[in-house]
């Protein structure tokens, strides 16, 4: 199955500017004055240059079932959830950080429009068993299926705007993202709460509460602590 056609990426910033690193790419904007020097986007340029560099050294996916099988699994690059205030840079910088990745085994996209998809694979999943599969749970399950597919297209997940409102989300963010994490998959995502407050007084909140340990574990926290909306100023 495909990612359905709501995935839209945003511009790929290597294809029309070549500089060394993504923090060559930020100040060359400053330079012309596209962009004001920020501390805090700073550091967060210097943590995403880390991750960057660390992605770029892995060695490339097995391209075949059978070399995949029997390969040992690279160990997942440590990701970064990033959160602060709306206009704070964060999206921005982060869309630098994909751009300039060279693997083709990326996504960036909107968190809600991952997780619409996410959900139409599981229902794509279940409608093609048969009838006798439906009473087996392991053969049913279609969670660690679906996000093993998601971890062969794409070993860099990029979202924009994560945030759990839905209680169907929150009920199978765990189980996904521990397949995705085991399969070797590295997350970035921006976000406007702290781990600690997502899907706060949610439906079922305690079904959602162990993936915030697990992000802790495979994403550094970043806070922007920033109170400049630089989109005012365009």
């Amino acid at each position: 199955m495909l990612l359905c056609k709501r995935l839209h990426p945003r511009r790929k910033w290597a294809t029309v500017r070549l500089l060394s690193s993504i923090i060559d790419l930020y100040r060359a904007d400053v330079k012309r004055g596209v962009l004001v020097e920020d501390a805090r986007q700073l550091v967060l340029l210097d943590r995403l240059e880390d991750v960057h560099q660390r992605l770029d050294a892995q060695p490339p996916p097995a391209s075949s079932f059978l070399t995949r099988l029997f390969s040992q699994k690279t160990p997942p690059v440590r990701g970064l959830y990033i959160y602060g205030g709306v206009g704070c840079g964060k999206t921005m910088i982060m869309d630098m950080f994909h751009g300039e990745l060279a693997t083709s085994s990326k996504l960036r996209t909107h968190f809600h429009d991952f997780m619409l998809d996410v959900h139409e694979r599981i229902h794509a999943f279940k409608v093609s068993l048969p009838p006798s599969h439906v009473s087996d749970r392991k053969c049913y399950d279609p969670i660690p299926v679906v996000a093993r597919e998601i971890a062969t297209t794409s070993r860099v997940l990029c979202f924009d705007e994560f945030q759990v409102t839905d209680v169907a989300d929150a009920m199978i963010l765990k189980r996904l993202f521990s397949v995705l994490f085991a399969e070797g998959v590295t997350m970035v995502a921006t976000g406007n709460r702290a781990p600690d407050d997502l899907y706060k007084n949610g439906l079922q909140r305690s079904n959602f509460l162990p993936f915030i340990p697990m992000l802790k574990t495979h994403c550094e926290i970043l806070d922007m602590e920033s109170l400049v909306d630089y989109r005012l100023s365009v």
